[in-house]
């Protein structure tokens, strides 16, 4: 006659029926602590973000995270301006060009941010005229120039210190 089936519930009995396989609660958990990095990991990522980011894939990481982070914040002026230097500091003058100008209007005047957007405008047009003059072409060149004086002329004359300027 055949032995009848183990009702034990003994822990360390193998024919012990389970609910999950080990494999599949390795996977439970594994959801669960994925889960758990994307939804809080937004402070220490920045931290990370406003790094350096010297090597090439760490720049390409940080723009990434930076792009998602601006996907889900749309309307944060400053995560917006981050990317900005980001992509400018990887020689991206359209891609920085187009987050400050859909920065521009999330800004509140005479802010912190509008500073940083003062710069990082500023900064993007001396990219802008390196550029031209590494293409060597004169009217590009005339043009970033143009565009630079202006600047430095609006910025002059709204200066009300000597390091404004």
């Amino acid at each position: 006659m055949a032995k009848p089936p183990s009702f034990s519930v003994a822990p360390g009995d193998r024919r012990r029926s389970r609910i999950l396989s080990w494999g599949g609660l390795a996977g439970m958990i594994g959801l669960a602590a994925a889960g758990l990095v994307l939804v809080f990991p937004q402070d220490d990522l920045l931290r990370l973000v406003r790094g350096d980011g010297t090597g090439p894939g760490d720049r390409e990481l940080t723009v990434a995270y930076l792009q998602n982070m601006v996907r889900a914040s749309p309307r944060d002026a400053n995560l917006r301006l981050l990317l900005a230097g980001k992509l400018l500091a990887a020689g991206d003058l359209q891609g920085a060009r187009q987050m400050l100008d859909e920065a521009q209007p999330l800004i509140v005047p005479a802010s912190e941010a509008a500073a940083s957007w003062e710069r990082q405008d500023f900064a993007w047009h001396e990219a802008r005229l390196q550029q031209a003059l590494g293409r060597d072409r004169n009217a590009e060149v005339r043009e970033a120039v143009n565009a630079l004086l202006l600047r430095l002329q609006r910025r002059a004359a709204a200066a009300t210190q000597p390091r404004q300027v």
